[in-house]
Formats: C-alpha cells, sequence, structure tokens
C-alpha cells in the first residue's frame, strides 16, 4: 500500500511494528504457546500509536480510492489477489510510473503478505480500544477472501505471476469466486474465524 511513497512518520512507525519480523514471530511464537490472542495482545499494547498511525493512514487511501463503495473495495481485493489488476495510468510527477512487472498489483510476498496484513488487523483492534473494528473485520473479510482466492489459484497450477502486459493471469472461474464470497462475506464471520483459515493458509 505504501510502495512508492512512505511518509517519515509511517516508515518510523513500520520500523516499530516490524511486520515481517516482530509481528509475525511473536504471532506464531504465541500460538505455539496456546497464548494467542491474549500474549500477542500483551506484547503489542506498548506499540499501539504506531498500530494506529499505520492503520488510519490505511484507512485513509482505501477510503480515498473507493469512496464506501463496497462492491468496488470488495472487486479490487479479488481481483488483486488474482493478479488481473494491470496498472499503466499515468502518475502524479512525484510518483514513479509502474512499469515492466511492476505493472500488475500483486501482493509481494504471496500468501505470507495477506497473513501478515490480517496479523497488523489483529494487533490493532486487540490494542486500540478506539479502533473502527467493524471496518476493519469489513478489510479482513477482504483479505481472507483474497487469500482463499490466491490459494486456489496456487493449488491449480495457476498462480498468478508478475507480467508486462494484461490477460497473462486467468480469473478464477465464476462458480469457484461466488463460493468464497457467499462464506467469506457473510455477516456472521468473526476475526477467529479468519486467524483459523489465515494460520491454514499460511501452515502454521
Amino acid at each position: 500500500m505504501f510502495m512508492y511513497a512512505m511518509p517519515d512518520d509511517i516508515r518510523a512507525a513500520m520500523d516499530i511494528v516490524e511486520p515481517y519480523g516482530r509481528l509475525f514471530i511473536k504471532y506464531q511464537e504465541y500460538r505455539n504457546q496456546n497464548n494467542y490472542p491474549e500474549g500477542f495482545k500483551t506484547e503489542f499494547q506498548a506499540d499501539v500509536e504506531s498500530f494506529r498511525k499505520v492503520g488510519d493512514r490505511q484507512l485513509e487511501l482505501l477510503n480515498k480510492h473507493f469512496k464506501e463503495d463496497k462492491t468496488l473495495e470488495k472487486n479490487a481485493f479479488s481481483s488483486f489477489a488474482q493478479g488481473i489488476l494491470f496498472d499503466d495510468l499515468p502518475r502524479p510527477p512525484n510518483m514513479p510510473q509502474r512499469k515492466g512487472v511492476e505493472s500488475i498489483h500483486m501482493m509481494n510476498s504471496d500468501m505470507l503478505g495477506y497473513v501478515i496484513w490480517h496479523l497488523f488487523i489483529r494487533a490493532l483492534v486487540l490494542t486500540d480500544d478506539k479502533s473502527n473494528k467493524q471496518r476493519w473485520l469489513e478489510i479482513d473479510k477482504y483479505l481472507v477472501l483474497a487469500a482463499a482466492i490466491f490459494d486456489k489459484l496456487t493449488l491449480l497450477g495457476r498462480k498468478p505471476i508478475r507480467a508486462t502486459e494484461p490477460g497473462k493471469n486467468k480469473p478464477l472461474d465464476d462458480s469457484d469466486l461466488k463460493e468464497f464470497e457467499n462464506h467469506w462475506l457473510q455477516e456472521n464471520i468473526n476475526f477467529e474465524q479468519i486467524d483459523e483459515a489465515m494460520a491454514q493458509f499460511a501452515g502454521i
């Protein structure tokens, strides 16, 4: 989300959160100790301001791009997972143009990226009493939907690849896509259910 432009205050907060370091390591540690989410929450409670800062910026960007259009937002996460978001649009002078294999919006670290983003959301809502838990649950549902799509494509031998032109990645069949949407976007889906799914996707 901050691929080309990360403000200094966000970078400082990310250095504390350490998504691919401390955040993921502590998640595995507490889960293995059967002390998740309690120990996980305690571990990151003192860093709540950093989680809040990054989270607020994420919400700002999502709201700016999708303007509360839930269908558009859901489809963006779904297309992102399928590797079919080709982008050659011109950029403002202060932002580099997407070129080559960067022309397709995809998760840079495959399944791990979805798991890490979920863990960020979990840490945020666990530590921040002021967080908009309903909004974050909504985003987390889109994330697990995307993870399920990516997992299915990988199992089918159609794992999305980075390409220099559109059409290289084929979308998931409509029937499979609808099945995942009907399951993961249900109103009764909660953080705990997403936790279990993400752990399975990550092989933990």
